[in-house]
Parts: C-alpha cells; sequence; structure tokens
C-alpha cells in the first residue's frame, strides 16, 4: 500500500514517452524499474522515491538496486546513480520477469537462451516427446504445450532479424528431428521431416501473430 501511494507521487515526473503516453516505471509486485531518458532525470525519480519512501519508514537496499544505460553506440556512456551518497552498480543486462534486457537494446541473447531452456524442457519431456508407441499428433501437441511456452516466452517484445529468425527455424527442425528420431546424418531434408511429422513451418508465424 506504502509503495503505491510513493509511486503515484512520482507519475507526473518526466520518463519515457510510448504512443504519446509517459512511462517512468514498470512494477509487477516487487520487481520494480524506473525508467527515464537521461542520467539527471533518473536521479531525479530516484531521489523522489527515497523522499516520499522515508516519510513512510522505507528505504531503497542499494546493495539489490542496480542501474543500466540503454544505448546503441558500442561505447556506453559514463553516468552514476546515486541514493543517499552511495553510487550504484552499473549493470550491462539484468532480468525482469524472465526476460533478459541488455545495453545494447538487442534481444539476441535472450532468444538464444529461450532456445536453450526450450531444449532443456524437450528433454526433460524425452520419453513421451520420443515414444513412437504414442501418435506423432498426440506428441507434436505436448510439444507445443509444453515446450513452445518457453521457447516463445516474451517474444512480443523481440525484435527479430534474419539471423534470430534462422536461429528460431532451425531450433524448431530440431525439436521435429528429435521427435522422430531423425539421425543428424540423415539426408532428409527439412521439408521431408515436416511431412513426416505432419507439420508446416509454424513457428515463425505463431510469432508473427
Amino acid at each position: 500500500m506504502y509503495s503505491e501511494i510513493i509511486f503515484r507521487n512520482i507519475q507526473d515526473l518526466g520518463g519515457i514517452t510510448i504512443g504519446g503516453t509517459n512511462i517512468n516505471i514498470i512494477r509487477y509486485a516487487d520487481d520494480i524499474d524506473l525508467l527515464a531518458t537521461s542520467e539527471s532525470k533518473l536521479q531525479e525519480l530516484i531521489d523522489q522515491v527515497v523522499f516520499h519512501g522515508k516519510n513512510y519508514g522505507m528505504e531503497i537496499n542499494t546493495k539489490k538496486t542496480e542501474y543500466m544505460v540503454i544505448t546503441k553506440p558500442q561505447s556506453i556512456p559514463m553516468c552514476k546513480i546515486k541514493i543517499d551518497g552511495i553510487t550504484l552498480n552499473e549493470v550491462e543486462k539484468f532480468k525482469y520477469l524472465g526476460f533478459r534486457i541488455t545495453s545494447d537494446a538487442r534481444c539476441h541473447k535472450d532468444v538464444r537462451a529461450r532456445i536453450a531452456m526450450a531444449k532443456q524442457s524437450f528433454n526433460t519431456l524425452e520419453n513421451i516427446l520420443r515414444n513412437k508407441n504414442q501418435s506423432v499428433s498426440v506428441r507434436t501437441r505436448v510439444l507445443k504445450c509444453y515446450v513452445w511456452p518457453v521457447l516463445l516466452y516474451g517474444c512480443e517484445s523481440w525484435t527479430l532479424t534474419t539471423a534470430l529468425i534462422k536461429n528460431l527455424e532451425s531450433a524448431e527442425m530440431w525439436f521435429y528431428r528429435k521427435m522422430q528420431r531423425i539421425s543428424h546424418i540423415a539426408k532428409k531434408t527439412n521439408k521431408q521431416v515436416l511431412i513426416q511429422t505432419n507439420q508446416d513451418k509454424s513457428l515463425f508465424r505463431t510469432i508473427k501473430k
């Protein structure tokens, strides 16, 4: 309740503008991020949160609080954010609600991490997904129910490049080949694998939707 009051006090301060709406904070429960377009504006936001928080006996844990500069240039601008004279730790990446945000504003690390996690989920369900006593349609439904959500978590925020699309399509074919026990040295084209699995290449279409 106190944090809600505190953040209402800063809602009119500067943030970033998206679709004509000023946004200076995103939060889910105790996962809180402040957003600003410059070092001075971010410092102002934090100072106001600290000020209003102290009115309710609340303090920010400086050991658990970090900041990151998001910029396209390779050289990251010098920036120092402080709380009560203590300089916070600057990072180049952090995880927010399971999504990896990096200082270069790209998503390739998150996509590749998602592919790795999806493959791990596949291996956990290997006894079902590679069981030929089960029909292909049943195994495909299990794949899309338990593996696809792991792979596509947060995909709405991805900015896909040609290379990342190829990575995702390769992962999709990896699932189908593993599910059908098709060796990597077997001379079967992706098209043949899709026909054998009764699938078209639907993963990228899912992301586009």
